[in-house]
């Protein structure tokens, strides 16, 4: 299961879920923490130069935070992450 909020980062690996069939689950409270800083930026296809709507984009970083972002119409993209080293951009 993964919790996201603008301007909270989840943390992968924080909560770990297991049913079986027919099971229930109740109680689950995922907590997020303040992102902070700012991404922007713009997702374009390499070879033509256009840019892309709808690309879905995971941003994580050091200590398994992560945060989760879907270009507009436009290619653009802005999403707050939590800077601690590195930040590798996924999509």
């Amino acid at each position: 299961m993964l919790a996201t909020q603008l301007g909270y980062v989840g943390q992968m690996g924080s909560l770990s879920v297991t049913l079986g069939a027919a099971q229930t689950l109740t109680s689950i409270n995922p907590t997020l923490t303040s992102a902070t800083c700012t991404v922007s930026g713009q997702v374009q296809d390499s070879s033509a130069s256009t840019n892309l709507k709808g690309v879905q984009l995971m941003f994580s970083s050091s200590g398994n935070y992560f945060a989760l972002a879907m270009s507009d119409g436009n290619g653009n993209s802005t999403i707050t992450v939590r800077k601690l080293a590195a930040i590798v951009v996924e999509s």
